[in-house]
Formats: C-alpha cells, sequence, structure tokens
C-alpha cells in the first residue's frame, strides 16, 4: 500500500532460448508455482522482441491450500528466445510467487 494505492509488484527474467538462439520456437506452455493469498490480480507475463512489448496472462492466485500451481496453454508465437516476467497490483495483499517452468516447441514452417 503506497498513499491508498497499490504498488506494482514484478520480476522480470533474462532471455530465455529454451536450447538454442539459432531456431525459432513456439511458446505453448507454462506451469506457476506459488503460495495461495488473496492478490488476485497477478499476470505472467512472456515477450518475443527483448521487453519492447509484453503479452498477459491473468492468472488469479487465490486459490486454497498451502502451496499452488497453474498450468497456462496458450499460442505464445514464434521466436529465437522468450524473456518472462510476474506482476501484481493487489491492494493491501501479499505477493508469494516461487517460480515457473515454461515449454516451447521447435516452429514448423509449412511442409
Amino acid at each position: 500500500n503506497d498513499s491508498g494505492l497499490p504498488i506494482n509488484a514484478y520480476w522480470t527474467w533474462g532471455d530465455t532460448h529454451f536450447g538454442d538462439l539459432a531456431y525459432r520456437k513456439t511458446l505453448n506452455e507454462m506451469y506457476l508455482y506459488y503460495i495461495p493469498s488473496l492478490g488476485a490480480n497477478t499476470y505472467m507475463q512472456y515477450s518475443r522482441d527483448g521487453g519492447a512489448n509484453w503479452t498477459s496472462i491473468l492468472s488469479p492466485m487465490n486459490t486454497i491450500g498451502s502451496f499452488g500451481t497453474k498450468r497456462l496453454l496458450f499460442n505464445g508465437g514464434n521466436a529465437n528466445a522468450f524473456r518472462f516476467r510476474i506482476m501484481n497490483n493487489t491492494l493491501d495483499q501479499n505477493f508469494h510467487f516461487m517460480g515457473f517452468d515454461a515449454f516451447a516447441v521447435p516452429y514448423k514452417f509449412r511442409e
């Protein structure tokens, strides 16, 4: 809480190329690991261009239990490398993000 306004908490990871920078990959799946809280305004973001533009996926973390996981399936497009960021700006709530796994497959050109 910053004088009644939410604090925009975030963490950005550097670019990852999933094993080979020379080839394009399609990002299609992520697993998120967190401690549940009432912080429902959580967004997992990814960038295909080094952080110039971000795509957001709303990932509420207000689940029940002492540990939470979420599986996100989506079409993240293709790129040689991806950058990731987690964000939360829920007023007066804790934000406990433990980590994530991202999965990409080699991009297939039309055959």
